[in-house]
């Protein structure tokens, strides 16, 4: 329930930051602007050159002062910019770039694609045989029809425990192991030693 709750949640933000960057292409090429007047302010949103800007106008309130527009706030280019109208009106506006509302939703979608990956990388290493890549199905998941190999046991044998005995260390020493065979060279290949 949770991994599909997680998966929707993605698909929701890859659905939002595809349309953000549908927004963002546009406003390259067309402005558009709404606005709203309520009793207290007057609204103003707009699109366009890469960005998106709120404006809020607010009525005089009485007093007469100048103030030069100012950048009160900054975070990742996105601006909050104060100021007055003909020295009375107050007004305040956001410039947020497209860029930024786009990289936060695609970061989960992001990070679903990355598990995904993750999640099939594990999958396919326990699948195949790590020697000639054979898909191990069924009984044969625990050892390899193609080449021989075997997986380790997860638990020590009592033989493993107990070291070696001399003669068997010596021969050992004498005659090097045969290399596994594997899909490219069917047949194992025995080794010269150098001299």
């Amino acid at each position: 329930m949770l991994r599909w709750l997680l998966n929707l949640t993605a698909l929701v933000s890859l659905i939002v930051c595809l349309a953000i960057c549908g927004i963002w292409v546009r406003s390259f090429y067309y402005t558009d602007q709404k606005t709203w007047l309520t009793p207290d302010a007057f609204y103003e949103v707009m699109s366009g050159g890469g960005g998106v800007v709120i404006y809020r106008l607010r009525p005089a309130d009485g007093e007469v002062r100048w103030v030069r527009p100012a950048i009160t706030h900054n975070f990742l280019s996105a601006e909050v910019i104060e100021g007055r109208l003909a020295r009375r009106r107050p007004w305040k506006l956001l410039l947020v770039p497209y860029w930024l509302p786009a990289g936060a939703a695609a970061v989960l979608p992001g990070v679903w694609i990355l598990a995904r990956a993750a999640r099939e990388r594990r999958a396919a290493r326990v699948r195949h045989c790590p020697v000639c890549g054979e898909l191990l199905t069924g009984e044969a998941a625990s050892s390899c029809p193609a080449c021989g190999w075997a997986k380790a046991p997860t638990e020590p044998t009592p033989a493993r425990l107990t070291a070696p005995s001399p003669p068997a260390a010596a021969a050992s020493a004498a005659a090097p192991a045969q290399p596994p065979a594997t899909a490219l060279n069917p047949k194992p290949v025995a080794y010269r030693r150098a001299i």
